[in-house]
């Protein structure tokens, strides 16, 4: 397992916008954030620890993401205080060399499964966005969390 050097250099901290979407089409819930990023395991795995607040109270999740050899197929796992609270998803993705796309599943009886994507994409050396989606049993995706961050001093 590796990490890709566009992922490697988020290592470091960041701040920035946090906006939530309860349902498409409806007002985000909109807070500051922030995030610190290392790698793990000897290199080989990036861990992103982040933080927001919902409704003023504060809320934190984690991303940790491994790749393979190749660094195309992606395995991770993701929990957070809010969305995901007290479970920890499996997720399984690719790369386009750049940025990470990871999907899971859950629970949403008495219903099938909902996916959930996250998308951890770099930007410029002071930027970057993590992204989670929403998807339906019929495969229909929302934005659910965009995570606007810019590297800290």
């Amino acid at each position: 397992m590796a990490i890709s050097p566009a992922l490697a250099s988020l290592v470091g901290r960041w701040s920035g916008d946090n906006t939530v979407w309860l349902e498409p089409g409806t007002d985000p819930l909109c807070s500051s954030a922030s995030a610190d990023v290392s790698l793990e395991g000897e290199g080989q795995a990036l861990c992103m620890r982040y933080a927001w607040s919902e409704g003023g109270k504060p809320q934190s999740g984690i991303l940790l993401l491994v790749g393979d050899a190749a660094l195309t197929a992606w395995a991770g796992a993701w929990t957070d205080s809010w969305h995901y609270a007290n479970q920890l998803m499996d997720v399984r993705g690719t790369s386009d060399g750049n940025s990470v796309s990871v999907r899971g599943s859950y629970a949403a009886p008495p219903g099938p499964d909902w996916g959930w994507r996250l998308v951890l994409e770099p930007g410029d050396a002071d930027r970057c966005m993590l992204r989670m989606h929403n998807i339906t049993p019929d495969g229909e995706e929302a934005l659910a969390v965009e995570m606007q961050l810019t590297r800290s001093a």
